[in-house]
């Protein structure tokens, strides 16, 4: 019965990740997408009230890409609810991009650390961190005209996570520091009439002002830490941050951070990854962060660096 519970909890996670959270009180209830009714019941895929293992026996099962229901380039579930059936549309790249974690590994509960070795740089390993998690994900569903709630919710123009994870154990705070970034995009731009313009930037957070605000970090108050880097900083408009970089991501890609480089030159302690698109509805997209990494042979690290400089943010 836990089991039971752990898949609700994730497919109600999955569900309000995929609606996104209005900057608003008024939301844009006109359709993104009009699709048809599917003509066939999903019942094999439905992961509702499955234990854990079945759902991972699943995962590489030629039955679970075979048998389910593809409809203009979404891949449909309908779920049991209080309310009654919900289907469910998850968008679909096709072919899959290797590295990438995307819409349909979220759904599939595949970790997106699975990923991690795939795109190691040369010269790392992969970093242990004892709490960390980087994803912003938003998919405006097909409206269909019979699910309970089909108002489209917009998403935010501007999201913001700090790189480093502050944690506390025994009254001890603790930052999760690793030296590589690893940030992948799952675009689905074959999927809407339109697309926005999405852009990453990244800002660092000078130690001298990180000590005037807190002093000993190990000993400050982790929610006061963490509001002042997602509000206090973008509120400020960044203007006590240092500007490191940006990216303008136009297609389904893999890109790289050098922390240790930019914290070294620009005595940061801390980053800020701020995510803007130019439309809040009518889209979908999955951003990854988590893959995190650690410097071990830095003359191969270097070669392997230059080889792949065009996708590095601030360099």
């Amino acid at each position: 019965m836990k089991k039971v519970y752990i898949i609700l909890l994730l497919l109600v996670m999955t569900i309000s990740a995929g609606c996104g959270t209005g900057t608003t009180s008024s939301h844009n209830t006109e359709a993104d997408i009009e699709l048809d009714k599917p003509s066939v019941t999903i019942t094999e895929n439905n992961t509702l009230g499955k234990d854990v293992s079945d759902i991972e026996s699943e995962k590489n099962s030629s039955d679970n890409s075979d048998d389910r229901i593809i409809d203009s380039g979404f891949w449909v579930n309908e779920l049991k609810t209080d309310n009654g059936m919900v289907w469910k549309y998850t968008p679909l790249i096709s072919p899959k991009v290797a590295g990438v974690f995307d819409c349909e590994d979220d759904a599939k509960f595949v970790f997106s650390y699975e990923y991690s070795g795939y795109n190691r740089p040369d010269g790392t390993k992969t970093a242990t961190l004892k709490s960390y998690g980087c994803q912003f994900i938003y998919v405006s569903n097909p409206m269909l005209g019979y699910n309970a709630d089909e108002e489209v919710y917009p998403t935010q123009e501007k999201q913001i996570k700090e790189t480093f994870s502050l944690t506390a154990n025994n009254g001890i705070n603790k930052l999760g520091i690793y030296d590589v970034g690893c940030i992948t995009f799952a675009l689905y731009k074959d999927l809407y009439p339109e697309y926005p313009e999405m852009k990453l930037q990244v800002y660092g957070i000078p130690n001298n002002l990180i000590e005037q605000r807190f002093g000993d970090i190990t000993k400050c108050d982790g929610r006061a830490y963490k509001d002042f880097l997602v509000k206090d900083c973008p509120n400020e408009d960044f203007v006590s941050c240092v500007y490191l970089g940006e990216k303008y991501i136009t297609d389904t890609s893999i890109f790289y951070i050098d922390y240790k480089k930019m914290a070294e030159e620009n005595d940061c302690g801390q980053f800020l990854l701020v995510l803007k698109v130019s439309k809040t509805t009518g889209f979908a997209y999955l951003m990854n962060g988590d893959n995190c990494y650690n410097i071990s042979d830095n003359e191969k690290y270097q070669v392997w660096k230059q080889e792949h400089i065009g996708q590095f943010i601030g360099e």
